[in-house]
C-alpha cells in the first residue's frame, strides 16, 4: 500500500508554486516603489509573508530543503527534486523502482515488476544460475553449465558427458555403453558381450579353438579361418571345395566348381542334373546309360552299342553306317561304298556305271541275258549286236548288270 502520508496532491503543488511567483513579485514591486515599511498584513503562518501571497500557508516558505521552489511544509516529497519523476505516487527517495510503479508487483515478490528481472516468479531464481524460474531448464543446478553441449544442462543431464545421450536406448550413457548397436541388459548366452554385439549370441565367446576370431559354436569352419575366403562365396577358403575367383560364363559358379562352364549352372530344363548349355541328351535324363558308351539312353542311337565308334568320322556310328570306312557314304548305293554315287559330266549316267573302252575288250556274255543292256553313247543304237560287232573307241554303259569294262 501507498504511504499516505507520501502521497502528492498534484493541484496543491500547481497553486502552491502559482503563490510563490506572487510573493516573489509583491516583493520585487514594493523593492521598486521604494516602500520600506509595507502596510500590516495577516500572516497565520508568521513566517513573514502575508497570507494572500503566502506560497504555503501551513508553514514558512523559506524552508526548501530540496530546492524544488515548493516551501517543505507543503512539499509531499521535501527532500526529492523531483520528486517522483515514475508518477507512482511515491517520492524518489522511497521509490522502489524508479522506471515503474511501485504497486505493480505481479509476482507477490516485494519487486516491481518494472524492475523485477523475474516478474512472474517468487522466488525469481531458485538455483541462483541466472535464469528465472519459468524459463530455467534445470530447476536443480546451473543451466550454463552443459559440458557434452546437447542442451541439457550438466545437473539435469542423466549423460553429462555424452551428445546423444543414449543412441540405443538401454537406459546406458553412450561413454558407458559396452553395445552400442543394442540393449547391453540382452546377453542371451551369459558372456558378458550384449547379443548385438556378440558375434555368437548362442555360445561362449571366449572359446576359439582354431583362432580365427569366431567362437567354436559360431565357427563356419571350425579348423580353419573364417576370415579367409577367396572367392568371396561366405565359404572359408578351408572348407571351400571351390576357390577359384573366376567365373568364365558369369553363371555365379567358380569355374573350378562350375558343372558346365559354357553356361548358366542354373539353366537345367530337364531337371537331369546337367545345365542345357551342356545337356548331352536335352530332354532326357542324361545319367541312364545302360550301353556305357557315355551317351544317354534317352539319345542312344545303337542300342547295346557304343555310339563313338565312328570309324570314318561322318558322324553315323559304325553300328548304324553300312559304309564304315567311306565317309562320304553310310549306305553303298548304286556305286557301292568307296566310290561315289555321282554324274559329274551331267550325261545322265552315274560315272560309275559308264566306261570308255574299245568295244573289243568289253567282257560280255556271249548272248543277250535278260535285263542286260550295254549302251553305246556314241550312237543311237542300243543293240546288243552293234556294240559288240564294232570295233572302235565307245563309251558304254552298263545298266542292271554287273559287267566290266577292261
Amino acid at each position: 500500500m501507498r504511504d499516505p502520508k507520501k502521497s502528492l496532491r498534484p493541484g496543491r503543488c500547481g497553486a502552491i508554486r502559482a503563490n510563490a511567483w506572487r510573493v516573489l513579485a509583491a516583493l520585487a514591486l514594493a523593492l521598486a516603489s521604494g516602500c520600506s515599511d509595507p502596510a500590516p498584513c495577516d500572516d497565520t503562518d508568521r513566517d513573514g509573508v502575508c497570507d494572500d501571497i503566502d506560497v504555503c500557508p501551513d508553514g514558512p516558505d523559506r524552508v526548501d530543503h530540496d530546492h524544488d521552489g515548493v516551501p517543505d511544509a507543503c512539499d509531499p516529497c521535501p527532500r526529492d527534486d523531483p520528486d517522483d519523476p515514475d508518477g507512482d505516487g511515491v517520492c524518489t527517495s522511497d521509490d522502489i523502482c524508479a522506471d515503474g510503479d511501485d504497486d505493480e508487483d505481479g509476482d507477490g515478490d516485494g519487486v516491481p515488476d518494472a524492475c523485477d528481472p523475474c516478474p512472474d516468479d517468487n522466488p525469481d531464481d531458485s538455483d541462483g544460475d541466472g535464469v528465472c524460474d519459468t524459463d530455467d531448464v534445470c530447476p536443480d543446478g546451473d543451466d550454463t553449465l552443459d559440458t557434452d553441449g546437447d542442451g541439457a544442462p550438466d545437473d539435469c543431464d542423466v549423460c553429462p558427458h555424452d551428445s546423444p545421450d543414449d543412441p540405443d536406448g538401454d537406459g546406458v550413457c553412450t561413454s558407458d555403453d559396452i553395445c552400442p548397436e543394442g540393449d547391453d541388459a540382452l546377453d542371451n548366452d551369459g558372456d558378458g558381450v550384449p547379443n548385438a554385439c556378440d558375434d555368437c549370441p548362442d555360445g561362449n565367446d571366449g572359446e576359439d579353438t582354431d583362432g580365427d576370431g569366431i567362437p567354436d559354436p559360431c565357427d563356419v569352419c571350425p579348423g580353419g579361418d573364417d576370415s579367409l575366403d577367396t572367392d568371396g562365396d561366405g565359404v572359408p577358403n578351408a572348407c571351400d571345395d571351390c576357390t577359384s575367383p573366376d567365373d568364365g560364363d558369369l553363371d555365379g559358379v567358380p569355374d573350378d566348381c562350375d558343372i558346365c562352364p559354357e553356361g548358366d549352372d542354373a539353366v537345367d530344363t530337364d531337371e537331369d542334373g546337367t545345365p542345357d548349355a551342356c545337356d548331352r541328351c536335352p530332354g532326357f535324363d542324361d545319367r541312364p546309360d545302360a550301353d556305357r558308351d557315355r551317351v544317354p539312353d534317352g539319345c542312344d542311337r545303337c542300342d547295346g552299342a557304343d555310339d563313338r565308334v565312328d570309324t570314318d568320322g561322318d558322324d553315323t556310328p559304325d553300328c548304324l553306317d553300312t559304309c564304315p570306312e567311306d565317309p562320304a557314304k553310310t549306305e553303298p548305293g548304286t556305286c557301292g561304298c568307296g566310290t561315289p554315287d555321282v554324274d559329274l559330266d551331267g550325261d545322265g549316267y552315274l560315272d560309275c556305271l559308264v566306261c570308255t573302252v574299245e568295244s573289243s575288250d568289253l567282257v560280255v556274255p556271249p548272248a543277250p541275258v535278260p535285263g542286260f543292256l550295254c549302251h553305246d553313247l556314241n550312237s543311237v543304237s542300243s543293240s546288243y549286236q552293234d556294240v559288240v560287232s564294232r570295233d572302235t573307241l565307245r563309251e558304254v554303259v552298263w545298266i542292271a548288270y554287273l559287267g566290266t569294262c577292261g
